[in-house]
């Protein structure tokens, strides 16, 4: 269902760093999907300061931009200050409707617990206030959200990818693990290089955004890397490793097993709801460090028959989550 191509939508979010996963991957993938199947027109707003002390508050000219926008704007992000502050203190037209996606984060898995909760309970919650519709990825963002706001006015949309991989890596060529993400302290990477010394035959890559991290050993770090080369990392890969305390979905375990690549993660990645044990390993949090071994082990001894039949597993099951099917239900929340 297109809607109007003069109808204009404004994705609001905190950064455009797009090939680490997370929100930024999401929202770069859902606006070149809406433009190419919905015809919808897509602009963004985030903060692009490098030399300012406060690099995520809001300007002044970033409200000018949000007010004179008059088509429709999706919010994106959870205890984003830059997101929610633009929401909170700016003015709402009356013939702007307002859409947020928050990719939300238990406060428990927040740095700071309290003030992740205060942030909420202060500002957020305002946010949401003006909000005519909020889209969510997980039944448990669906149960959270339906207990402060109107459950006909959320919709439960996953994820999606635009394609999906017509060449199966064979399991003879696949020589390491890949971590895609942020290096902080939600991501734990530092698990991944904890255990890459027991492993000295495989290489452990890290695609994130730290800039000062050394290549050392079997472990190798990627800062710049543009799509194609991720795509062969991703399909190179004997697994993907996303031992995060907490995600709202996981871009980066959907590009996995769109390239037919299984998944190692932690039973806090949400996106667990939508797969099947044949194409994922859960780690459990209580023993997530021998788990992780013991999977790494696993699927490095693994067949090649019994890989190639859980790379097209994974295959098919990332066939479902294309945008061309799923787009147009995001873009009925435009209308």
């Amino acid at each position: 269902m297109a809607i109007n191509k003069k109808t204009a939508v404004l994705m609001v979010t905190n950064s455009n760093i797009a090939n680490i996963g997370g929100i930024e991957s999401h929202v770069r993938q859902l606006s070149l999907a809406l433009e190419k199947y919905a015809q919808v027109s897509i602009s963004h707003l985030y903060p692009i300061r490098t030399s300012t002390i406060f690099k995520k508050i809001p300007m002044v000219a970033d409200f000018k931009r949000l007010l004179a926008h008059n088509g429709r704007v999706h919010f994106h992000g959870f205890s984003v200050i830059f997101v929610v502050l633009l929401a909170v203190f700016s003015k709402k037209q009356n013939n702007v409707k307002w859409i947020w996606t928050p990719h939300m984060h238990p406060f428990s898995q927040h740095k700071n617990t309290f003030l992740a909760w205060l942030f909420f309970q202060v500002l957020t919650k305002r946010m949401l206030k003006k909000m005519d519709t909020i889209i969510v990825l997980s039944t448990i963002e669906k149960k959270y959200f339906s207990a402060i706001y109107p459950i006909n006015k959320i919709a439960l949309i996953p994820n999606s990818i635009k394609a999906v991989s017509t060449n199966i890596m064979p399991k003879n060529k696949r020589l390491h693990f890949l971590f895609v993400g942020r290096y902080n302290d939600n991501k734990r990477a530092w698990l991944i290089e904890k255990i890459a010394p027991l492993f000295p035959n495989y290489n452990f890559i890290f695609v994130t955004d730290k800039t000062n991290l050394i290549t050392k050993d079997n472990l190798i770090y990627h800062n710049n890397i543009d799509c194609l080369a991720l795509n062969k990392l991703y399909s190179e890969s004997i697994a993907v490793i996303i031992p995060s305390k907490y995600e709202a979905f996981s871009m980066v375990a959907l590009e996995s097993l769109s390239a037919g690549t299984p998944v190692i993660m932690a039973e806090g990645v949400q996106i667990k709801e939508y797969l099947t044990d044949d194409v994922i390993t859960l780690l459990a949090e209580k023993s997530i460090e021998n788990e992780l071994i013991n999977a790494i082990k696993k699927l490095s001894a693994m067949d090649e028959q019994l890989f190639n039949h859980s790379a097209q597993k994974a295959i098919k099951i990332a066939e479902g989550f294309l945008w061309e099917n799923i787009v147009h239900q995001i873009a009925r929340n435009y209308q």
